[in-house]
């Protein structure tokens, strides 16, 4: 006290020169700051409730010297580096920086710049001061766009510290002229106003500035300088020693905080106050090597490159944090050890602070596993617990597999229960425990806990599972895949065998592995949560009266049901999907799940194994990852912290147990856990998320094999419109928070409707989206699921390809049906022509033949007549034969040329051919005949070799009738439908075989049917039939 009696004295005597109200209050300080700092030396160290922890920026690239950190309105951490500006969202950094094509902030050109000292104004903008250069940049946090630029005037040689307000800064400046620094304050566009200048001959070199209500504050060298808004007023409380600057000054929404290195203390200082006032002292192991000091409430944080302290001035103690952070430094941060802080803050209410190369952050120290782990004597490593009961005398006993352990009312520690030491417990491995008059009930066994006898009451079946159920002073049993229940009465020792019956109206296999039984409300039926059936209703008469499946309770059949409890007309049920609630009156079931993402990013239900309900409104569940809390009032689940040791461990069926002084027990697969409920700090999800943001937007080009990339003003982005060729688009999402796991989901509606699992993965990438318009939906959720998750909802078109749009699919079909019609027409117009010439050559040559041959046949046949007459009549026969021969050939001629003319090409002409054939030869044999023509169309034109192949046949069919039959009449029919052209020669003469001549016979009228594509059928029907049809 004697030097620091000698500090004050000499520093009174350079003050005689200050006004004198300040000096008075001064002096007013002087005389109570022995005694205050006195006071204050009673500070205790104390063990650690805290540990510091290196965050992972998880940045995909180097992110360069970290310099500044602040927080943004929307939640996002803005670190500036020097390479750029990092933006954390509390799992994802991504860097910013002008020369970079995929992300990019502001609309500086050069990439040697880098971002240094951060403030947010009171709008939300981020200001940064930018070097080299010494400009000042404010940037809209949520477009990720630089809005405006404050350049310093010619005359100043400094540019910050600073100070943004809504649309102006203040910030202090060293005039390049003159000895003086100053306040300028200056409006967006506006002019430069000087607000207060200061000597640093007085007062010091410039340290750091604030603006804190309404007020300037000034640490120099020297002191505190505290200013008026408009300048007009200001105090100086100068330091009691001019050792220089060591401590970086802070300050929150009234007061400014800086340290007295004199006092080895930190003050604060305010509007309202007419001189600093001491806050708290600073440890001794603190006084050197720290430099930053954050002030929250009525804690006080100090830290430096290897030391970190926090000072509480409510229980007047600190913790020592420097051992923890050098080995988090030397152990897991190699190369950290020369590593300067550079901020400290709080971020979502938890203590952060910045390094050149890592963010740190401040949490509590999970609860050790000692405070809630039992400890259970067995030589097994990973000691599964089973059946838990409490006797008369408040002693708790645990089961596990082949063996019991017990804790007395008055012990803290469980240990082997002696009575059974002797026993083969190879033999027993017990599913259920169950308490009774000094007695307790493992697997097939009777326990007497007062002489120690033990009884086998119901047959062993050697590593088999006993589940059961005590109703009064009746003990029901079952063995896994029996068919019966064993009904023992614990107060006469009578054994009964009850077997199960099948009720014909109930569908449910047998035998059945049971996993709980519990008793209805009303006594009369058991209800057994089976493995592989769902929820069986058993009388006590072993009747099955209900079966509730797995599909009526909404679960999967994988487990089972677990567990099982009443609460009025609900029965709560655990189950492989989570916890459901069945109504029994009506059969409506609810069924709540609890989803968590695996260690392979899966999305899954957690397990429900066990339910035991508290003194409130909710069950503690035993689930296949952690210990939960549902309350039933709310419907919601909640968690434990995940570094608490109750909160990842896998917990056993049914193992659950509240004993009579209110300690819950619940059993896991790796020990026995045990706690009270002041002891456990459950947490509901939180409020609904911040917004879900878009921060960029990767498109990729098929066509031209290049990347396009959307970063900035994605705010604003309400529909993104594609090219045709942009065949790859991913988004990246972000949710800023610090302290859960932020789960993503998304559909695309128009492509999927249906929604994806939950994922870490905040990207989604799309590949070869068709044409057409689409709705992407996204949604966060820090629990895997749906309870208060935050949406975000993007439009997107893409188009068709140019040559895929319907005008130009139309454009090109009529195109290319005009040159089709076009060139069909030309054909046509070709073909016609052709035939029009082959017509006439027809014509030509039917004349032809018809003029010249036809004269000499003619002529012929008559000469040879002539000639005839004047031989002797052994020579005429010959000449006669000759006259009938060209007679024929003049006929067969005929018919040669009727085919070849052109002229004849229609049905009427060979209607009409055929019309004179019958009446010339049937005449002459004095046959009557009629033609009967049906629905042919005589205009037609009829294809020239099926018009002479029809006649042909008809032709044969009426010589062969001349030539052959003795019949008088003949019927013909020509007639045509839609599908086939008919002609049928039928006459009435009596059956004989029938032959051919001249070679035309019936194979040649087959074989020109075979030509025509037709069927020709030749048969006796009271007559002789010829019937011939060919495809029209």
């Amino acid at each position: 006290m004697h030097a620091l009696s000698h500090i004050l004295f000499n520093h009174l005597k350079r003050l005689l020169s200050a006004p004198r109200a300040f000096l008075l209050a001064l002096l007013c300080l002087f005389w109570f700051l022995p005694a205050q700092v006195h006071s204050q030396q009673s500070y205790k160290s104390i063990p650690l409730q805290h540990e510091l922890t290196a965050v992972d920026l998880n940045a995909d690239e180097n992110t360069g010297v970290l310099t500044g950190m602040i927080q943004d309105n929307d939640g996002y951490l803005w670190i500036s580096s020097s390479r750029g500006m990092v933006i954390f969202d509390g799992h994802k950094s991504v860097l910013y920086s002008d020369d970079d094509t995929k992300l990019r902030m502001g609309s500086r050109t050069d990439s040697s710049f880098h971002y240094y000292f951060l403030r947010k104004s009171p709008k939300g903008e981020i200001h940064a001061y930018v070097i080299p250069g010494g400009k000042i940049v404010a940037i809209d946090p949520v477009k990720k766009i630089a809005q405006y630029q404050y350049e310093a005037p010619s005359s100043y040689l400094n540019f910050y510290p600073f100070e943004p307000q809504s649309n102006a800064i203040f910030y202090v400046s060293t005039n390049k002229t003159a000895d003086s620094m100053t306040i300028v304050g200056v409006q967006r566009q506006g002019i430069p106003k000087n607000i207060f200048s200061f000597s640093k001959k007085e007062t010091g070199e410039l340290a750091s500035y604030a603006l804190v209500d309404s007020t300037h504050w000034i640490q120099t060298s020297k002191g505190i300088l505290r200013i008026a808004y408009d300048g007009k007023k200001s105090s100086f409380y100068p330091f009691l020693n001019n050792s220089g600057i060591t401590w970086y000054a802070t300050s929150d929404e009234l007061n400014f905080y800086f340290v007295e290195d004199a006092l080895e203390t930190i003050m604060y200082w305010n509007s309202t106050l007419a001189s600093p006032r001491i806050f708290a002292p600073i440890p001794k192991l603190y006084q050197k090597g720290c430099n930053y000091l954050y002030v929250d409430h009525h804690k006080a944080y100090v830290g430096g490159g290897t030391q970190f302290g926090i000072i509480d001035t409510l229980t007047k103690n600190y913790e020592n944090l420097n051992d923890q952070y050098y080995n988090l430094k030397a152990d897991k941060l190699q190369g950290s050890l020369s590593e300067d802080m550079r901020g400290l803050g709080k971020i979502d209410g938890q203590i952060y602070f910045l390094g050149g190369k890592n963010l740190y952050r401040l949490r509590d120290i999970p609860p050790s596993v000692s405070v809630f782990k039992d400890s259970i004597p067995s030589s097994v490593a990973n000691l599964s617990m089973r059946g838990l009961t409490e006797d008369d005398k408040h002693n708790v006993y645990a089961s596990y597999y082949n063996g019991i352990a017990v804790k007395s009312a008055d012990e803290d520690q469980f240990r082997s229960l002696d009575l059974i030491k002797d026993l083969d417990k190879s033999l027993y491995s017990a599913f259920s425990l169950t308490y009774y008059d000094h007695r307790i009930f493992w697997h097939s066994l009777s326990i007497d806990l007062l002489n120690g006898k033990i009884k086998q009451i119901i047959p062993n079946v050697p590593n088999g599972h006993v589940v059961q159920m005590r109703t009064g002073d009746t003990l029901w049993m079952y063995i896994w895949n029996s068919s019966h229940f064993y009904k023992y009465s614990l107060s006469s020792g009578q054994l009964d065998s009850v077997s199960i019956e099948k009720n014909p109206g109930v569908s449910v296999s047998f035998p059945f592995v049971v996993n709980d039984i519990i008793q209805s409300q009303d006594s009369s039926t058991m209800w057994l949560a089976t493995r592989l059936d769902g929820i069986v209703v058993v009388n006590k008469n072993g009747n099955i009266i209900k079966n509730y499946s797995q599909k009526e309770l909404g679960t999967s059949i994988e487990e089972g049901i677990c567990d099982l409890f009443f609460h009025g007309d609900n029965l709560w049920y655990g189950c492989f999907d989570g916890l459901g609630k069945l109504n029994i009156k009506s059969g409506h079931y609810t069924l709540f799940k609890d989803p968590m993402i695996n260690s392979d990013k899966k999305q899954n239900n957690r397990i429900v194994f066990s339910i035991l309900p508290d003194e409130k409104n909710g069950f503690y569940l035993g689930t296949s990852n952690g210990l939960v809390y549902f309350d039933t009032l709310s419907e919601e689940f909640m968690h434990l912290d995940p570094a608490h040791p109750m909160a990842q461990n896998e917990y056993n069926r049914t193992s659950a147990f509240k004993d009579s002084r209110g300690r819950y027990y619940f059993g896991t697969t790796n020990g026995l856990y045990s706690f009270l409920p002041q002891e456990l700090d459950f947490k509901s999800s939180e409020d609904t998320l911040r917004p879900i943001r878009l921060f960029n937007v990767s498109i990729f080009n098929g066509s031209e094999k290049k990347y396009r990339y959307l970063s900035e003003g994605l705010i604003d982005l309400k529909k993104l419109e594609l090219n045709a060729s942009e065949t790859n688009i991913e988004f990246s999402f972000s949710v800023a928070e610090f302290d859960k796991n932020i789960y993503y989901s998304h559909r695309v509606v128009g492509l999927n409707d249906t929604w994806s699992d939950y994922t870490t993965d905040n990207k989604i990438l799309m590949n070869s989206l068709p044409p057409g318009n689409y709705q992407l939906e996204v949604k966060a959720s820090t629990g895997a699921n749906d309870v208060k998750a935050s949406y975000y909802t993007l439009d997107i078109f893409m188009p068709e390809y140019w040559y895929r749009k319907a005008w130009v699919i139309v454009l090109f079909i009529a195109l290319i049906s005009g040159l089709i019609t076009l060139t069909i027409r030309s054909y046509f117009q070709q073909k016609l022509k052709r035939q029009k010439e082959l017509e006439k050559l027809r014509v030509n040559i039917s004349s032809n033949l018809h003029d010249d041959v036809g004269s000499i046949l003619s002529g012929l046949a008559m000469q040879s007549q002539m000639m005839s007459y004047d031989m002797q009549e052994k020579d005429r026969k010959p000449m006669l034969e000759l006259s009938d021969m060209s007679r024929e050939a003049m006929e067969r001629m005929r018919d040669t040329v009727w085919a070849i003319d052109a002229r004849k090409d229609k049905y009427e002409n060979l209607i009409d051919r055929m019309r004179d054939f019958a009446e010339k030869n049937l005449e002459r044999k004095n046959i009557t005949h009629e033609f009967i023509v049906e629905g042919v169309d005589g205009k037609k034109f009829i294809n020239p070799e099926v018009r002479q192949n029809i006649y042909l046949i008809f032709k044969e069919s009426i010589t062969n009738i001349v030539k052959h039959s003795d019949g008088n009449h003949v019927k013909i029919i020509f007639a045509q439908n839609p599908e086939f052209l008919r002609l049928v020669i039928h006459d009435n003469g009596s059956e004989k075989n029938v032959t051919s001549s001249d070679g035309s016979g019936l194979g040649n009228m087959k074989m020109r049917a075979e030509k025509l594509h037709g069927t020709i059928t030749i048969k006796y029907d009271e007559g002789f039939k010829v019937e011939l049809k060919v495809k029209v």
